[in-house]
């Protein structure tokens, strides 16, 4: 089964260890969100299998837990880190947040964890936001991370030089939330 895969209704059923009549019940009583193929077959997308799993408060099977959308949020500002990081969490909660106060930590965890998305602020002291950007995309293991630029000092050469560096998108601080919230899912989906 490919990450990105739909499930079946008896994948699901096997991984619930229930029957595929009761799959069925739970999509016709609207408890697991699911849309049907031009043949009539019941498809299941796994962000709503695995809010359906914490919503009945079942336990999520190993092979789907390692999913889980990983989002590093990288700013020196540790307001705009719980700001961001809670915003991520309301909405997304199916997604893993890690944070990281500078670009070296950032580096680190970037290497260690591979995340799906991060965002990142360009002005920081030691390493800033463009070297950051640059190490990620010279490197082959994280050159695919979705990169979400966040920044209070965002003019026409800064957004032109982290864009020419890597960036997928950019945000202005302070940031709207509910942007910030559709910038993330356009990127997580894309």
């Amino acid at each position: 089964m490919a990450s990105d895969e739909p499930l079946t209704t008896g994948e699901i059923a096997d991984l619930c260890h229930v029957s595929h009549v009761t799959v069925f019940r739970w999509i016709k009583r609207g408890l697991l969100k699911a849309y049907s193929t031009p043949g009539g077959h019941y498809r299941v997308q796994k962000p709503q299998f695995l809010s359906f799993l914490k919503e009945q408060e079942m336990p999520v099977p190993a092979n789907l837990g390692n999913s889980q959308s990983c989002i590093l949020i990288v700013d020196d500002d540790k307001a705009i880190l719980d700001i961001v990081s809670r915003a991520v969490l309301e909405s997304f909660s199916d997604c893993r947040v890690d944070m990281a106060l500078n670009g070296y930590e950032a580096c680190i965890k970037i290497g260690d964890r591979k995340p799906d998305l991060i965002i990142l602020d360009l002005i920081m002291p030691g390493m800033d936001g463009f070297e950051v950007l640059k190490t990620v995309r010279s490197n082959p293991e994280t050159s695919g991370c979705r990169i979400l630029v966040l920044s209070g000092y965002m003019n026409e050469e800064s957004m032109r030089k982290a864009m020419d560096n890597g960036a997928d998108m950019f945000l202005n601080k302070p940031v709207d939330l509910e942007a910030l919230v559709g910038t993330i899912g356009e990127l997580l989906n894309s």
